[in-house]
């Protein structure tokens, strides 16, 4: 998914600046025809690679199929977020969650915005759904909420949680 979104993007800031050539029109419905199909086999959450991924790449382009995406991810939810294959191995317990903006739960919320703002049907859904397993997942401090980039309750014994400094990664966010 990765090479089409960066191409996608690409012709996508062409198309901001002037009408497409028929062969950068075919691109763009070779890579949303391409990424469409991958829809109904995707699990991945994230921004990188993932159903966000694919709402904005289609959203950008201005083709269909970022409501499979949506319908996608309101299937692949679970209470508390939505599974991830990033977060592995011996400092974290299986099904671990995470809120960060490009790997979790918080750029859930933000394809669910995205979405929205491109009129697509049940990102309000979404939206509601990643906004609460979000807010549940915050830690209460002096200064306010807070949220660790994977929940406390999912790292292993003696792991420590990250705290990372920027929107992307919690704190700021």
């Amino acid at each position: 998914v990765n090479q089409l979104t960066r191409a996608a993007r690409f012709v996508a800031e062409i198309g901001a600046t002037r009408m497409w050539t028929d062969e950068e029109a075919a691109l763009a419905d070779g890579i949303a025809q391409r990424l469409t199909g991958q829809i109904p086999m995707m699990t991945d959450a994230s921004l990188f690679d993932g159903l966000i991924s694919a709402i904005g790449t289609l959203t950008a382009l201005g083709a269909d199929g970022a409501e499979a995406a949506v319908a996608r991810l309101i299937a692949l939810a679970t209470p508390d977020g939505w599974p991830q294959s990033t977060i592995e191995g011996p400092r974290y317990r299986p099904e671990a969650r995470v809120t960060d903006l490009t790997l979790g739960t918080a750029g859930v919320l933000l394809g669910a915005t995205w979405a929205h703002h491109n009129g697509i049907e049940r990102a309000a859904e979404l939206a509601a759904h990643a906004a609460a397993a979000l807010l549940a997942e915050s830690e209460e401090h002096g200064e306010g909420l807070d949220w660790p980039f994977v929940p406390t309750r999912f790292l292993a014994a003696g792991e420590e949680d990250i705290r990372m400094p920027n929107l992307s990664h919690g704190l700021a966010g």
